[in-house]
């Protein structure tokens, strides 16, 4: 909820350009940028201690510049989905 919060009050951009959408998709090579006023943030140094190791293989983080880049789309396996998906497909194919 936090961070649909963080999205819709616009403090990041993607690509660039102004974005408060937060149910938007991205797409591979879209990079996801956090404003420059709010870098000192104590909300987002705050964030980025305690994420500290947990960068999934699909994106690329760079510190630094605050930015996040979308290299890949993240493998079922990555993703921890709480449900066996062939079960759910099994189950819509039917239909």
């Amino acid at each position: 909820m936090q961070a649909r919060q963080m999205v819709n009050h616009g403090h990041f951009l993607l690509n660039g350009k102004k974005h408060n959408i937060s149910s938007s998709f991205v797409d591979i090579g879209d990079k996801i940028i956090l404003k420059d006023k709010l870098k000192d943030s104590a909300l987002y140094s705050q964030n980025a201690a305690e994420n500290k190791g947990k960068t999934p293989s699909w994106v690329k983080l760079d510190k630094a510049a605050n930015t996040v880049e979308v290299l890949t789309e993240p493998q079922v396996k990555e993703i921890g989905l709480p449900a066996d998906l062939l079960k759910v497909i099994e189950f819509y194919a039917r239909a």
